[in-house]
């Protein structure tokens, strides 16, 4: 028996396992999916409670490589709670009906067609 559609709430391997999935449809597709667990993820830190928020940075930040120092990353999340709501805008290049695909050397390649892509990420940019 099927589950019924809707919004689910799935663990961090099964929303891996969702944003990775690559034989089903195409390449846009699974960087749509990304998007969405991305966005999902935002969207319940920012329900948690400061304090929680601060644990979970300090459980993990050992699992994580980069050059942003603790302190840092609490200020920007200090930052990120102050903001309010934020309204997320991405952008997909290729943008739609701007490549063409092409065999070269055994292998399928998308041909950005780069006038139209240039225009699009610079209408992105300004847009509010």
């Amino acid at each position: 028996m099927l589950a019924a559609s809707g919004t689910r709430i799935l663990t961090g391997l099964q929303a891996m396992s969702y944003a990775r999935i690559r034989k089903v449809d195409s390449d846009f597709e699974r960087v749509g999916r990304q998007q969405r667990v991305l966005e999902a993820i935002y969207t319940r830190l920012r329900q948690l409670p400061v304090d929680r928020l601060g644990q979970i940075i300090l459980s993990f930040i050992g699992r994580v490589s980069t050059d942003i120092s603790m302190s840092d990353a609490l200020n920007l999340l200090q930052d990120l709670l102050q903001a309010g709501d934020l309204r997320i805008s991405a952008l997909s290049i290729p943008v739609n009906k701007s490549f063409s695909s092409k065999m070269i050397r055994k292998a399928y390649f998308l041909v950005p067609n780069l006038k139209k892509n240039k225009t699009a990420i610079a209408d992105f940019l300004q847009a509010d």
